[in-house]
């Protein structure tokens, strides 16, 4: 089997704080409530899978005590190259050199003049030999900033290829945190009329703390805030110090426990609730599910039941050149509702198309 690499994972994007109330109070809302919405059921899924043993996970240990310390912020000195026009790009991470291909940044909320930190050390799956998800390693934080960091030299992301075999690699995020914080990866360019976005992630549930987002933002707007990719999701309000919004038009997509959200701007666009509903979620963080988003189009999404959903996203991408962006959102997860033992986002496979 593969060795686990720590790799460079170029600037990690600290998201707005905000996020977490994106997630948190629209989808934790409805996680209360239980509002739902029809979807069109279809087809079958293959889902991607780490070749896990069968033993169980052991019991994570508590956080160690070393000192935290903020990192001082790291602001991008280099514009991302223009992605030719009619360039598709695909990332299937059969190796860790798939990592330098990304930015990465972490953002936490703020207390009073200080940066809050992610735990000073935390469990995320996968151990140093690149066992199954099913196994952890220690995750060593203590790091954080009111405006972003660079994270591509921190334990926070990691590649493993867990059966020893390129076609099972794949990169891990995670974090645990008292407050609000969200790593942010981007390719390393700009892109032409996005058409669609597609990617591979677990879909186990992580708790009502632990969300996804991916933004289309116009490359004007990442450029007027000085390259930083720290966007607020569309329901959320300034929140630690970070009032970077989405501006009209660009794109905001949000998983949490197996439901979704769109917006375009501030509208919402798409609710399409799962999180209670059979299929939503799968009891392991082995395999992992494909989610595409067409502009203009669907939603098509792979569940854990072997079915596949396709609902319209009522939303389309904004034209002209523009940055993708994923985040990996956390708020306090154990609190909520959350895990010692899974903290952790595994993901494959980005592909992002243009016209």
């Amino acid at each position: 089997m593969a060795v686990a690499r720590r790799r460079p994972y170029m600037v990690w994007m600290a998201v707005g704080a905000t996020i977490a109330i994106v997630a948190l109070v629209a989808l934790v809302v409805q996680l209360t409530s239980g509002s739902s919405s029809s979807a069109d059921p279809s087809g079958t899924s293959t889902p991607s899978s780490d070749s896990a043993p069968a033993s169980a996970a052991p019991v994570a240990s508590a956080p160690a005590s070393a000192p935290a310390t903020t990192a001082a912020a790291t602001v991008a000195t280099d514009p991302p190259p223009l992605s030719p026009a009619g360039e598709d790009f695909t990332e299937d991470f059969a190796t860790p050199d798939g990592l330098d291909r990304f930015d990465f940044q972490l953002h936490t909320s703020s207390l009073g003049e200080d940066a809050t930190l992610v735990a000073p050390s935390f469990m995320g799956e996968h151990d140093d030999g690149c066992h199954g998800p099913d196994t952890h390693r220690t995750v060593q934080g203590g790091v954080g900033s009111q405006t972003y960091i660079d994270v591509s030299d921190s334990d926070l992301i990691w590649w493993c290829a867990p059966s020893g075999d390129p076609s099972s690699g794949h990169f891990m995020t995670a974090l645990d945190t008292a407050d609000i914080a969200t790593l942010s990866f981007s390719p390393r360019q700009t892109f032409t009329d996005v058409t669609r976005v597609c990617w591979d992630q677990n879909m186990n549930n992580l708790g009502e703390g632990k969300w996804l987002n991916v933004f289309v933002v116009p490359e004007s707007d990442v450029a007027a805030y000085g390259g930083n990719l720290n966007y607020l999701a569309a329901t959320g309000d300034s929140f630690g110090g970070n009032d970077q919004r989405v501006p009209d038009g660009a794109f905001n997509f949000t998983w949490l426990r197996g439901s979704t959200m769109a917006f375009t701007g501030y509208n919402q666009t798409m609710d399409f609730w799962k999180s209670t509903e059979p299929g939503g979620m799968d009891p392991s963080p082995a395999p992992r599910f494909t989610i595409c988003l067409q502009s203009g189009g669907d939603m098509v999404i792979e569940r854990p039941d072997g079915t596949t959903d396709t609902m319209a996203l009522g939303a389309s991408f904004p034209t002209g050149q523009v940055r993708v962006i994923f985040q990996d959102g956390s708020y306090n997860p154990t609190k909520h509702n959350g895990s010692e033992d899974h903290l952790t986002w595994h993901w494959d496979n980005i592909v992002v198309e243009v016209s």
